[in-house]
């Protein structure tokens, strides 16, 4: 049973195109519209260092649309011109903490880009695969906890010109945009099975013990299968928890898997004196492993990283996929300089790694260490913040936030 959206005449409130004009740049665009397709030309000017051109879908008004719980989007969008020919594609989120409705930049970017010449339409795209890009969060102020893709309440479907555009004439023609979801999603079909499986072993308890009452040897029958059932019921218990702690494609904890810790480590910290630190990893240019490789690739490289991390960690280490390509390492009784020699020796294993592809990849780390008066939010803030002036300053290196605040303090 599976239901849909799609972006039509019935769907579409409004619709409006924007270049690099608005911030200075020189780009020209305009639209057409047929029967079969929605428009975009757009004329590239390097005069503005990022030249785009976009249009924007606005799909609700007073309240938006949940999306969260489609699983894709199948997307018939062809792109022209000289160069490559890559798209980006918004889904916009608003949030009462950071959104002015007034304002288009505030509402949360989920963004994914594809080359229209590498990629066959119409293009299917798992929605657990659009990501916020750092840069918006940076420009906002909000700390790493936003980082997570939102798609409950979302407002504007916005196609645009990606990275590396040639100068010259683009055309873009967007002929189909929906997304598809399941009436029923893999969790609940889950626990209705259970519930299903209880009501059968109660029926089943209750017509066997009558059945005892009356052949007493049947009693060891009962008690097999009785053993069998809740063997089963404990499987999809288990099936179900985790579910809701790990992340599918990678097999390390999520966020919600991490909550069950995080009391224990700040605890540890305030009240033990122990010190903890926490690594933020990120592989460096990995959107460029997706778009010139596919998402399949992108898939392998996540799942190798999250092997390559789980088989160096200690156990007593914690590691979580914080979203994308973006890990975070929890270290309890670990002082921020052993983070970063931890952080440095990951660094060189994954530097010297085998790839799928033979690709070359690193990755850049943050490291903090958390502090008696501070909060698990301070510490990721610290930690995210290492990361950052990491890949602003070169990728594939280690800094801690250490540094950092002594670098702004001279």
């Amino acid at each position: 049973m599976t239901k849909t959206f799609v972006l039509d005449d019935d769907t579409l409130i409004d619709s409006q195109i924007v270049s690099d004009q608005v911030h200075g740049g020189k780009s020209l665009v305009s639209h057409t519209k047929d029967d079969d397709s929605y428009i975009l030309h757009c004329t590239i000017e390097k005069s503005y260092r990022w030249p785009f051109c976009e249009v924007s879908f606005q799909i609700a008004q007073d309240k938006g649309i949940d999306f969260s719980e489609f699983s894709h989007i199948e997307l018939s969008i062809l792109s022209f011109g000289e160069g490559p020919q890559k798209v980006r594609f918004y889904l916009r989120h608003a949030d009462d903490a950071y959104t002015d409705k007034a304002k288009m930049e505030t509402y949360k970017i989920n963004e994914i880009q594809f080359d229209t010449n590498k990629h066959q339409a119409p293009l299917k795209i798992p929605l657990n695969t659009f990501v916020v890009p750092s840069w918006w969060l940076h420009e906002r102020s909000l700390s790493p906890f936003d980082a997570a893709t939102e798609l409950s309440n979302v407002y504007y479907i916005e196609v645009s010109t990606g990275d590396f555009r040639e100068a010259g004439k683009h055309t873009i023609y967007i002929d189909d945009i929906r997304l598809h979801g399941k009436w029923i999603s893999k969790e609940l079909l889950l626990m209705l099975i259970l519930v299903l499986w209880i009501a059968f072993g109660f029926a089943f308890l209750g017509q066997s013990y009558y059945q005892t009452t009356l052949e007493a040897k049947k009693q060891r029958k009962l008690k097999d299968e009785l053993e069998k059932i809740n063997q089963a019921l404990e499987i999809e218990k288990q099936e179900l928890a985790d579910i809701s702690t790990k992340d599918s494609l990678t097999d390390v904890y999520n966020r919600h898997g991490l909550s069950q810790y995080l009391p224990a480590l700040s605890r540890g910290v305030k009240e033990l004196g122990e010190s903890t630190s926490v690594v933020f990893l990120d592989i460096d240019h990995f959107k460029s492993v997706n778009d010139e490789n596919g998402h399949d690739v992108g898939d392998l490289v996540l799942q190798g990283f999250a092997n390559l991390i789980k088989a160096n960690k200690r156990d007593t280490d914690i590691l979580v996929r914080w979203g994308g390509e973006e890990f975070v390492l929890f270290c309890p009784v670990t002082t921020e300089a052993d983070g970063v020699l931890f952080a440095e020796k990951l660094r060189q294993i994954i530097a010297n790694g085998v790839w799928p592809e033979n690709l070359m990849l690193t990755s850049s780390f943050g490291v903090a260490q958390m502090q008696p008066h501070e909060e698990i939010a301070d510490l990721l803030k610290h930690a995210d913040e290492a990361l950052y002036t990491a890949k602003r300053t070169g990728r594939n290196k280690v800094i801690a936030y250490s540094k950092v605040v002594n670098k702004q303090a001279s």
